[in-house]
């Protein structure tokens, strides 16, 4: 079920825009903090997404993630990136991964409670916590980076038989 706990070795996946403000290739590293922190919307914690497995599967793989991409500006939908990282790790920085189903649209939507708007833009103290886990995060999602920002979207019949696993 979507609302299921989320396992330790499942992988989170976040888009990422491809701007200089969120990715920089030839950056260590790469993804920029700017792409974790959190925005307005993120009222409830910063969002991400579980990906598809043998045990979900019913969510997104990073392919149909990125493709669904929803952002208003076709060519940064077309040609945002995804980066994942490991519930566990996510866990081992001393953060909360939270099921957060959008059913039917995205069943596997999960959120970092820690990491939220209200304290983001309010305190001093709020925001320095909040960048130290965003930092953590940034080093942990750059070494997954599943589809690099930039790469295009392929057809839809090849996304339609991408391996999953």
């Amino acid at each position: 079920m979507p609302g299921e706990e989320v396992r330790s070795e499942e992988l989170l996946l976040r888009r990422i825009l491809p701007r200089k403000l969120y990715y920089r290739a030839t950056s260590a590293p790469p993804i920029q903090e700017t792409a974790f922190w959190p925005g307005p919307r993120d009222r409830d914690g910063l969002s991400l997404f579980r990906r598809r497995s043998e045990a979900f599967a019913h969510f997104l793989d990073e392919w149909e993630f990125k493709a669904a991409c929803t952002h208003p500006d076709a060519n940064l939908r077309e040609n945002c990136g995804v980066c994942a990282v490991l519930a566990e790790a996510a866990r081992d920085i001393g953060l909360e991964v939270r099921p957060d189903p959008i059913v039917p649209d995205d069943p596997g939507h999960v959120v970092l409670p820690q990491i939220n708007f209200p304290a983001f833009d309010g305190s001093i103290e709020g925001r320095r916590r909040i960048l130290v886990w965003v930092g953590q995060l940034i080093e942990l999602a750059s070494q997954r980076i599943l589809i690099a920002p930039g790469t295009p979207n392929p057809p839809i019949e090849q996304v339609a038989n991408s391996p999953t696993f």
